[in-house]
């Protein structure tokens, strides 16, 4: 059998070289490049084939700018047109509509400034004319001014003043006014003098009648007030004991309710807080217990005390897992290619192979992430360990939290205590002392003599006439007022400046001819005017040139080879409605040229060319480029070659197809 199959190995080996040779030998044949007895085998020179087919050196699909209607096709195919000529226009309604209205712009916008320029001449002109009018009623207003600032700073009484007959008349109703004024403030002020009672009150000087009724009313009073104070020393040393006493039991009374309150806060408190800490407990008790679960579903680990508190970012990286490595099916490997879990990681090998088997990321979805794949799947994953750590913390700061706040509140809870306790025992010490003593007076007694003698002394206090008290000071401020409005006050002297400045200023600028701020005004008026002649002027310009992406004008001189379009039809902008090319020159492209000649071929060789149709035409031509990037034909690659021809025949046409070779 071994021999057998020997002899058929040998016989296969002889058959493939003997085809290899045929092949070869025909290939050399054909090519009538040299011949085979005169070259060694290993020193033929490569030869590059490859089919082309003849293309014009230029050509070209138009579309048209914009969408739109087409209103004229001007050619047809095999039409030659020349560069920048009209071949299509478009239905330019619209844009003529636009062109209409920047135009009625424009104009509007021009007649706004024409009618702006009358306005503002008439307003000139007006100005000029009403200006001498103005200027005397400002003079006039300018010396009504000087006179009220002259009278009102003191300036027309000053020694030697210069007056005029208007000011003297102004200052002598203001000598007189000031008299009467004077006047009636000293009758109020007696009015109230009598009205109280007294000599003399709030700077009014006193008089015969006054004094002799004062003194007689101040020494009954001074005997009222002797006998008041008798009564009130008497009747303090009857009360002070029996005063003190209830003081001492009521204090008593207060401390032992305060104490019970202090004792019930405490109670509540301690109850309180022990819920809070068992709600506190709770919560992170849970919050531990979801975070060891996260480690021991996803990842198989069962967290120490140590790791439990470590923040997920600072594990991960102690533990040196990257989870959207880690989680990803395609990296999970295990040791020696066994299913067995890995000792040198901190994670479960096992354990991640039966997660992933359930959710093979990024295949499938997982049941946490609301429909959501990866990568964002990932981002889901680690979320869920961020929430759970998030909880945690929020737990473990909560406890701690609740633990300081229940100790703070049972030692300020146990303080009150205390506190209530010492004042307790304060009140009872106190009132311990007091109960022996005795009454030292009649306390009845006492009270009566003081009540007595302040019914005396309120008759005495009782003189004043109130009313007509009241309606004195009520005339003594009001003359005063009058008298006081009669003197002018800073403010109004620095009004009455003013006043004067202003009427002055008005008069200078009437003085000069036109207001400085109106022209500005007027001239800002026209430039907006003129702006807006400029901004419709820039609007029709827009739309004249927008009328341009209407029509569809041939880039270069050529001939029409394609027309796909009739009028009426509807386009858009990239729709390639006319085909122009530049028959001119022509040059090839191949399409069979594979990957062994390309090789061979570089920009700038010189190529035999023959054509199929033409067996009689033989050319020459160089590569000009050479695609970089090959196409999958029928299980080969193969590259596109553009060639240059060296010359032109009138009987080559778009589409013969040729052959190159080197």
């Amino acid at each position: 059998m071994n021999k057998l199959v020997s002899g058929i190995a040998v016989v296969v080996v002889i058959a493939v070289i003997a085809i290899g040779a045929a092949v070869y030998f025909f290939a050399v044949r054909d090519d009538g490049a040299q011949d085979q007895a005169a070259l060694p085998v290993a020193a033929a020179t490569p030869v590059v084939r490859a089919d082309a087919v003849v293309v014009p050196v230029k050509d070209i699909r138009l579309a048209m700018p914009r969408q739109g209607m087409i209103a004229e096709v001007l050619v047809s195919e095999d039409d030659a047109a020349q560069a920048g000529q009209v071949l299509a226009r478009l239905d330019t309604t619209a844009a003529d509509a636009a062109i209409e209205k920047a135009e009625a712009s424009l104009a509007a916008a021009q007649a706004d400034l024409a009618s702006l320029r009358l306005e503002i001449r008439k307003e000139r002109e007006t100005d000029d004319e009403s200006r001498p009018l103005r200027l005397e009623r400002a003079r006039e207003a300018e010396r009504q001014a000087r006179e009220r600032y002259l009278h009102l700073s003191g300036a027309n009484r000053a020694p030697g003043a210069s007056v005029s007959i208007e000011g003297a008349l102004t200052e002598a109703k203001f000598a007189a006014a000031l008299v009467d004024a004077d006047a009636a403030v000293r009758d109020a002020e007696e009015a109230l003098l009598l009205a109280l009672g007294v000599e003399s009150a709030e700077g009014i000087p006193a008089t015969s009648e006054t004094i002799a009724l004062v003194a007689a009313r101040e020494h009954a009073i001074a005997v009222a007030k002797h006998k008041i104070f008798n009564a009130e020393t008497a009747l303090k040393e009857a009360n002070d004991f029996a005063d003190l006493r209830g003081d001492a039991q009521s204090a008593v009374t207060v401390a032992n309710a305060v104490l019970l309150n202090a004792k019930r806060q405490q109670d509540g408190v301690k109850l309180d807080y022990e819920e809070k800490l068992r709600v506190a407990q709770d919560a992170y008790d849970d919050a531990v217990v979801e975070w060891r679960l996260r480690h021991q579903r996803y990842m198989g680990i069962d967290l120490t005390d140590g790791e439990l508190l470590t923040p997920p970012g600072e594990l991960f990286a102690q533990w040196g897992a990257d989870l959207e490595f880690l989680f990803d099916r395609r990296n999970l490997s295990f040791p020696n290619d066994r299913l067995e879990d890995d000792p040198n990681t901190r994670w479960n090998e096992l354990k991640l192979f039966s997660w992933l088997a359930l959710h093979p990321f990024p295949s499938t979805l997982m049941p946490t992430c609301g429909g959501v794949t990866l990568p964002v799947g990932m981002v889901c994953l680690q979320k869920e360990y961020d929430d759970a750590w998030a909880a945690l913390s929020v737990a473990m700061e909560g406890l701690d939290t609740t633990r300081i706040a229940a100790d703070n509140a049972a030692t300020a809870a146990d303080s009150a205590v205390v506190n209530a306790e010492q004042a307790l025992d304060d009140a009872e010490f106190t009132l311990s002392k007091l109960q022996g003593g005795e009454l030292e007076a009649d306390a009845a007694r006492a009270k009566a003599d003081l009540d007595a003698a302040n019914a005396a002394l309120k008759d005495l206090l009782d003189y004043v006439d109130e009313d007509k008290a009241a309606q004195a000071r009520a005339k003594i401020v009001a003359a005063k007022a009058a008298r006081d409005a009669l003197q002018p006050d800073e403010g109004e002297i620095a009004l009455a400046r003013q006043s004067l400045e202003d009427a002055a200023l008005q008069v200078s600028k009437l003085e000069r001819g036109r207001d400085a701020l109106d022209e500005e005004r007027r001239e800002a008026r026209i430039s907006a005017a003129e702006t807006r002649i400029a901004v419709a002027q820039t609007s029709l310009n827009a739309a004249m040139t927008a009328l341009e992406d209407y029509e569809l004008r041939a880039p270069f001189a050529g001939t029409v080879v394609a027309v796909n379009v009739e009028k009426g039809d509807e386009v858009a902008p990239r729709q390639h409605i006319i085909g122009i090319a530049d028959m001119s020159a022509w040059e090839l492209r191949t399409s069979d040229l594979d990957e062994l000649s390309v090789a061979l071929l570089s920009d700038g060789d010189s190529l035999e060319v023959r054509f199929d149709a033409l067996p009689d035409l033989r050319m020459t031509g160089a590569v000009r480029r050479i695609s970089r990037f090959g196409e999958s034909k029928q299980g080969s690659v193969t590259y596109t070659a553009e060639i240059i021809l060296s010359g032109n025949d009138p009987r080559l046409r778009w589409g013969m197809t040729a052959s190159v070779r080197r």
